[in-house]
């Protein structure tokens, strides 16, 4: 079949043959009909010539063979019937067929498909019916081995002096490898397109020279509140809140490369400004240079920088209005900064203090124990106390003091100095002696107070009686043991006691009753005062009574004139809804005498069993209240100190403020003021600080000073666990974010269920998360992972959404960079993040 159309206009033919020859494109050594002579040949050379001319053109033909044997690039010759009549060693390499093979092709094989055949087709009837030599295209062309590669080609007519076209020459080039160069280099600029167009970071490109957007990612059209059409019709200077001269200086710094980092107040499409951190450098595209800029909203930063200045404030003011001493000394042991009690406490001005060092206030066996306590700071960075050591003020006199020492760290954790708290204990331990050589004298007393003391069943038959009580009822131990009380009262008396006893057992409240007759062994009758309390064992249940009498009957008349008044004082005195006890001055000793329902129900009725003793006696755990009591006792004055207290045997301790006031002639009242929950609250707080508030665990804040602290410890081995919660962006759209917060909290669990106590588990991001293993090799961090991938598997059979991790760890030993290892850890994670979205990706394609 013939390649091209047979009917063929004389006009056209007349205006192909007369074409200049200067058209063709690359000249051919082999005929179009023949294989043994050029195409031009028979036309051109006389026949009748000499034996010359024919062995220079011979001459000709074989340089030309020679040429196109030689190039890379493809030469073929097809004639009007669409056979090839020759092709060069380069299009027979290129293509896999030898040349008889290839110029014995239809037209059709020699491409890859029907349409590609069909287009080469047209282009070669274009070029029959112009004369014109085709311009570039590109046609994919089928090799021998049935593989397809990409040609770039151009047709050019074989033209004749006398005949016009005598048929085609082709030049073809292989770009496959171009083409796939260029489909990497567009799928490579639609990926870098989408990073830019979808991050949820805020970009700009802009021009240097006009201040003008050239292009903006969505998300900054979201933040600004324009859209991308309107953002490309604004400058710079339309939302940074500067100058014109002052942005374009800066624009300037950036497009020179002198500074690519930088401070602004934007303004939003709303009006409202907004703090940003904008990182820009110079970029060149599409031979323009731009410049990229990268920004962040700061205002929570400003925020809470502001706040931590405040905090920093608050914490100054606590430190100056302090009573204790509060020191800070270099390493040397010289103080660098001093409060005002510090100053007040040692008699010397704060510039005085600055210059001098601990060894100045103490003797030399005194210095030792200081400087050993300093020594065990530095060395294991554990704060440290020294009881009662003495100092030396300026005045020379000698106060005992107790230190607390703790280290001070620079920002890069190395130690720097110490902080020191010392207060003042010499009234304390004044005290203790005192309480110590008192002891077995208050004893005595108690034991052989004037006072009765009974303790009765539920149903009022006693059960105890002291010496005292036996004296005042007339009856010997054994009587009193064998009788109930109503056997020594009158029955006015008796229905008084019974309802005093019943109302203490139903309230647990304290009660007294007061001018009661009691019949006495001898049947004489006696005016008595009865103090009330509840008794209960361990558990809280009632077991019975104990009262304390006291004879009246003598000072009866002497106290009815003061009855009214006291009445009055007593009801006021119970009303205070402060616990508030009174303590009478007697022989150097302070006794207690009184107190109020506050202070009853405050001590659950345990204050019945004080009346008449001594400070030193009711508080033998806690000497520096009877050291206060004391000190206001004798300085008449008042005085207020707060602390941790534990009341006997109680399980739980309280936090209270005490306050000591100075009645004349010669008591002391004590109010006690409760306040563990406002103390607890506080530690509360200081508990939050460090924990994730949704998990529980450690924080970013915690977890970074803990691995600062064990990089200046000599605690090694030591491994890091960074770890990474998948697909939690997933859930959160999916299901919410209170599904989401359920998988971290999940997760979390899982955590504290694998790992030690003594690991740190902290919660550094929304979904990341880092564990330290102290003292712990790679083999048992690799076990521990092991452990904690086995707890999520079990996890994930029963759950509606099950969890994914990423980990991967490092072990830190001697000498090694934590810093670096963990960083190892972190790209470890993110390897097995890669791995596991890679096999996700396969296991979609399973059937």
């Amino acid at each position: 079949m013939s390649l091209l159309m047979k009917t063929k206009s004389r006009n056209t033919d007349t205006r192909v043959s007369g074409r200049s020859r200067g058209t063709e494109i690359i000249a051919l050594s082999k005929p179009v009909g023949t294989d043994a002579q050029p195409a031009s040949s028979a036309a051109d050379a006389p026949v009748t010539r000499g034996g010359t001319e024919r062995k220079n053109i011979k001459s000709g033909r074989d340089r030309h063979q020679i040429f196109l044997d030689n190039i890379q690039d493809a030469c073929v010759e097809i004639n009007p019937n669409g056979k090839c009549t020759f092709c060069n060693e380069a299009a027979h390499q290129m293509l896999g067929y030898s040349r008889e093979e290839y110029m014995n092709l239809r037209h059709r094989q020699r491409y890859a498909t029907k349409t590609e055949a069909d287009k080469v087709l047209n282009i070669f009837k274009e070029v029959y019916h112009t004369g014109v030599p085709a311009k570039l295209f590109e046609s994919d062309v089928r090799r021998k081995d049935g593989s397809v590669i990409t040609m770039e080609m151009m047709i050019s007519p074989i033209l004749t002096g006398r005949k016009g076209i005598a048929g085609f020459r082709g030049v073809g080039r292989d770009i496959t490898a171009r083409k796939e160069t260029q489909d990497i280099l567009r799928q490579s600029e639609a990926h870098y397109r989408s990073l830019f167009e979808h991050t949820k970071a805020i970009m700009f490109l802009i021009d240097p020279d006009t201040g003008r957007f050239v292009d903006v990612n969505l998300t900054a059209c979201s933040y600004y509140g324009y859209s991308k059409k309107e953002f490309l019709q604004k400058k710079i200077t339309d939302i940074n809140t500067l100058n014109e001269d002052d942005v374009r200086q800066k624009m300037l710094m950036a497009k020179s490369e002198q500074r690519s980092h930088f401070y602004f107040t934007h303004r939003l499409a709303c009006g409202a400004l907004r703090p940003v951190e904008v990182f820009t450098s110079p970029v060149e595209i599409g031979g323009r240079k731009l410049l990229y800029s990268i920004i962040h909203d700061i205002t929570e930063r400003r925020e809470a920088e502001e706040a931590l200045r405040h905090s920093e404030e608050k914490y100054r003011t606590i430190i100056e209005n302090m009573q204790d001493a509060y020191f800070e000394c270099d390493l040397s042991g010289t103080f660098i900064f001093a409060n005002k009690a510090a100053s007040d406490t040692m008699g010397y001005t704060p510039d005085e203090l600055l210059k001098l060092d601990y060894r100045a206030f103490t003797r030399p066996a005194t210095s030792k124990k200081v400087k050993e306590v300093f020594q065990h700071t530095f060395e294991t960075g554990i704060p440290c106390t020294l009881f009662d050591y003495e100092i030396v003020l300026r005045d020379k006199t000698t106060r005992i003091h107790q230190l607390n020492v703790g280290l001070m760290r620079d920002t890069d954790g190395h130690p720097v100095g110490f902080r020191v708290v010392s207060r003042d204990v010499t009234e304390r331990k004044r005290a203790e002696e005192e309480l110590r050589a008192s002891e077995e004298k208050y004893r005595s007393i108690l034991e052989n107070m004037t006072e009765g003391y009974f303790e009765s069943g539920i149903r009022g038959r006693i059960t105890f009686a002291n010496d005292a009580a036996c004296a005042m009822m007339g009856y010997t131990r054994e009587q009193l043991l064998n009788i109930h009380y109503r056997q020594f009262t009158t029955p006015e008396t008796r229905k008084r006691i019974t309802e005093a006893y019943r109302q203490v057992y139903q309230t647990g409240l304290a009660s007294k009753l007061g001018d009661y007759e009691i019949i006495r062994g001898d049947g004489s009758i006696r005016t008595h005062q009865l103090s009330i309390g509840l008794m209960k064992d361990a558990a809280g249940g009632k077991t019975g009574f104990r009262a304390v009498a006291r004879d009246i009957t003598e000072s009866k008349q002497a106290e009815e004139a003061l009855r009214h008044s006291e009445e009055r004082i007593r009801v006021l005195f119970n009303n205070i809804p402060v616990p508030t006890v009174v303590w009478k001055g007697y022989k150097n000793n302070l006794i207690l005498m009184e107190y109020n329902d506050a202070a009853l129900q405050y001590t659950g009725g345990k204050i019945l069993e004080a009346v008449g003793k001594t400070v030193e006696e009711c508080y033998p755990n806690a000497p520096h209240i009877a050291a206060d009591m004391h000190q206001c006792f004798s300085l008449q004055t008042h005085i207020e100190k707060s602390f941790w207290f534990r009341d006997g045997h109680a399980d739980e301790k309280k936090y209270v403020t005490i306050k000591y006031a100075f009645a004349p002639p010669d008591n002391v009242i004590m109010h006690v003021n409760d306040m563990t929950a406002q103390k607890k609250a506080e530690e509360n707080l200081k508990h939050i600080s460090i924990h994730d508030a949704l998990t529980g665990l450690y924080n970013r804040f915690y977890s970074d000073a803990e691995i600062s602290r064990i990089k200046s410890s000599r605690l090694r081995p030591v491994s890091f666990i960074v770890m990474d919660l998948n697909n939690l962006k997933v859930v959160n759209d999916e299901d919410g974010h209170a599904a989401g917060d359920l998988c971290i909290k999940n997760t979390a669990n899982l955590l504290k269920q694998a790992f030690r106590p003594e690991d740190m588990i902290a919660r550094i991001g929304g979904d990341e998360f880092i564990i330290m293993l102290p003292l712990v090799d790679e083999e048992t961090c690799a076990q521990a992972l092991t452990r904690l991938k086995n707890n999520v598997a079990q996890f994930n059979l029963n759950a509606a959404r099950p969890i994914s991790l990423a980990a991967g760890f490092s072990t830190a030993r001697a000498g090694d960079d934590i810093e670096a290892l963990i960083a190892k850890a972190d790209r470890r994670m993110y390897q097995e993040k890669a791995r596991m979205k890679a096999v996700a990706g396969n296991e979609k394609h399973i059937p």
